[in-house]
């Protein structure tokens, strides 16, 4: 880490990528787990039709593609786990509001793009471990 970003090079990328190609279900999801991001709840919105709604948002990013040489195929496996750990959390936040009455809806925006440059989405591996979603009877 540098100034707050994962400036990895083509040897460390090396190191990580092979993971989560080899890691079963499990590791997989260990590994996700050790993401961190923001949430902010019930903060209003300020501006627009929503004017005064309470929302809450999940704060992530992605990794800095574009600020080092090492081309961006190398970063495939490692950005892959970085965005589904990212959207695995902030579904988990929508669980937690729903748990706690409030709203039960989730917008997933893009991750990357600029220092990220953006890669290609791929496949998104299930998430291993229980269901983050409540039972509904009916």
């Amino acid at each position: 880490m540098r100034n707050g970003y994962a400036l990895c090079s083509a040897e460390e990328l090396s190191a990580i990528g092979g993971c989560p190609q080899t890691a079963d279900d499990a590791e997989i999801d260990r590994l996700r787990s050790l993401l961190r991001v923001g949430l902010h709840s019930d903060v209003e919105v300020t501006d627009g039709e929503l004017r005064g709604r309470l929302v809450s948002q999940v704060f992530c990013s992605a990794l800095p593609v574009a600020y080092t040489d090492v081309a961006a195929e190398r970063w495939q496996p490692f950005a892959t786990l970085v965005r589904e750990a990212a959207y695995k959390a902030t579904l988990w936040a929508t669980v937690l509001n729903a748990r706690r009455s409030a709203s039960k809806v989730v917008l997933l925006t893009r991750l990357g793009g600029g220092a990220s440059a953006t890669m290609t989405p791929g496949s998104m591996r299930p998430c291993a471990g229980p269901s983050p979603w409540p039972e509904t009877s009916g």
